[in-house]
């Protein structure tokens, strides 16, 4: 299989104060928080909802990042392992993204040298249909590391989420797997953390699939919230795409 695959771990954080004691743990790692706007591109009609495709546009500091992630494909325990591509864009080319004045899809074909299957199941599903945004959230994330962890041979950030939708709030861990690390050996470090914070060790929703399932059900942030926005997806729009599949698969 061809194309990048991104394996990581992403664990539920309960509450701010589970959050907080992940942080006061690690509090000797280097940390650095950013706020992140994460935009949703799709057809009307939920082309790429449907073939359990996410096409993302995130704004980070300023810098722009396109990503398209496919269905979740078999990983071992807790792991979830994603096709994935991406390219960051200058702020002209997203701006474009957003006003519907750009094919997404073309801005990945910079650099291609083959097929890559994700972006050939994306150009299969949209077909001739037109992508434009459907909505946003936020995500505060604090990146802790590099560090280490245990007995791993590898140095890890770990990334702690506060993540706004538009029905509610949001908490977990997220770490990937670093190159020479087996993921029962990191599985095994991040358990023993959770079990030394009295954490309940819980594999996190998908992101992407929570924000479609409140878009479907027209949920609007709070007044005076931060939090994410679109329109409602109705009958006719794909709805019940954004639902996770059988493993709880979606899109992020």
């Amino acid at each position: 299989m061809g194309g990048h695959v991104e394996r990581e771990f992403k664990l539920e954080l309960p509450d701010e104060q589970a959050l907080a004691r992940v942080r006061h743990a690690l509090a000797a790692a280097p940390a650095r928080a950013v706020r992140q706007i994460n935009h949703f591109l799709d057809t009307p009609a939920g082309h790429l909802r449907r073939a359990r495709l996410a096409l993302r546009l995130r704004e980070e500091d300023g810098r722009w990042w396109l990503t398209l992630k496919g269905p979740r494909v078999a990983a071992p325990g807790a792991l979830a392992a994603r096709a994935e591509e991406e390219r960051e864009l200058e702020p002209a080319q997203a701006a474009a993204l957003l006003a519907g004045e750009r094919d997404a899809l073309a801005c990945f074909a910079q650099g291609a040298h083959a097929p890559v299957p994700v972006l050939v199941a994306a150009r299969a599903a949209v077909g001739a249909a037109a992508l434009g945004p459907i909505g946003s959230f936020v995500n505060e994330r604090e990146r802790l590391g590099p560090l280490a962890l245990g007995a791993l041979p590898a140095r890890l950030v770990l990334e702690l989420d506060r993540t706004t939708f538009p029905d509610g709030e949001a908490h977990e861990l997220e770490v990937e797997l670093p190159p020479g690390v087996e993921p029962a050996e990191l599985e095994r470090e991040l358990r023993a953390l959770f079990a030394r914070l009295g954490l309940p060790w819980r594999p996190a929703g998908n992101k992407a699939a929570r924000f479609f399932r409140a878009l479907e059900a027209g949920a609007r942030p709070a007044s005076g919230s931060q939090a994410g926005t679109g329109r409602r997806l109705g009958p006719g729009d794909g709805g019940a795409a954004g639902r996770p599949g059988p493993n709880g698969e979606s899109n992020d």
